[in-house]
């Protein structure tokens, strides 16, 4: 069933101890996904770049 476009399921989701005492683990998780998504764009992208450029030589 849906309730103002909220799954009923989510909802109880939502209202569980597990998805409360997860969230920290879930915030943690962002936090690394978006650090090495910075590391990404400051090593490993500009370093392709040089091997493509290099490649083309």
């Amino acid at each position: 069933m849906q309730i103002r476009g909220v799954w009923e399921q989510d909802l109880v989701l939502l209202t569980t101890p597990q998805f409360w005492l997860n969230r920290p683990q879930h915030y943690e998780l962002e936090l690394a996904e978006a650090t090495l998504g910075d590391q990404i764009l400051k090593t490993i992208k500009p370093l392709a770049s040089i091997a493509a450029n290099d490649h083309e030589a």
